[in-house]
């Protein structure tokens, strides 16, 4: 008998685990149907939705990505609006899956869609910095004018030289000529103090 719920337990795990990877897989599959060259356009929204419903699937079963998948087609019309406790919840859990862009999605939540006029810029920056961490040379950049700013609390001009710094050396091309503004010795500067001791 004791074998028997074991062998279940076994087989019920498999079926969550199958089910998560069916989910995810045909939501990835239904996105490259979506943005194929050869699928009419006509299909396209169709197609979409449906990679939305797989990504809620995967995303229910704690799937990180899927969920910031799900939220992003929501939030670039591409698929069924989501309410906005669906997509803060499907967006902080890709954040804290890693998703760099999941959490760049979260300071702009916080912030009503606008970073650059937020509400809630403690909030955002708290984000920002994660997004930041994460990887992402965007945030580091709103993060930078965030600092320079001083939105929600003293402005720091090194800090922001830093963030600046440290998005232009991951690819943002608004970066540079802010860094240069800020630091037009371009005095060495220290990226790690953009995020550091926060």
């Amino acid at each position: 008998m004791y074998k028997i719920m074991v062998l279940s337990a076994g087989m019920m795990f498999c079926s969550v685990a199958q089910a998560q990877l069916n989910c995810w897989e045909l939501g990835l599959e239904q996105m490259a149907i979506a943005e194929s060259a050869s699928t009419q356009t006509a299909a396209r929204p169709q197609a979409y939705q449906k990679a939305q419903d797989y990504f809620i699937c995967a995303a229910e079963k704690r799937v990180s990505e899927a969920a910031y998948r799900a939220a992003a087609l929501s939030d670039k019309g591409l698929a069924r609006k989501l309410d906005k406790a669906t997509t803060e919840r499907f967006y902080r859990a890709g954040s804290l899956g890693g998703n760099k862009d999941a959490s760049l999605a979260m300071a702009s939540l916080v912030c009503g869609g606008d970073t650059q006029r937020c509400a809630a810029p403690l909030e955002a920056k708290k984000w920002l910095i994660k997004a930041t961490r994460q990887g992402s040379a965007d945030a580091a950049q709103l993060l930078a004018v965030q600092y320079e700013k001083g939105d929600g609390e003293p402005a720091d001009k090194k800090r922001a030289a830093a963030c600046y710094k440290l998005a232009e050396e991951r690819g943002n091309s608004w970066a540079r000529q802010n860094y240069q503004r800020l630091n037009p010795g371009e005095q060495p500067i220290n990226t790690a103090e953009c995020t550091g001791n926060i």
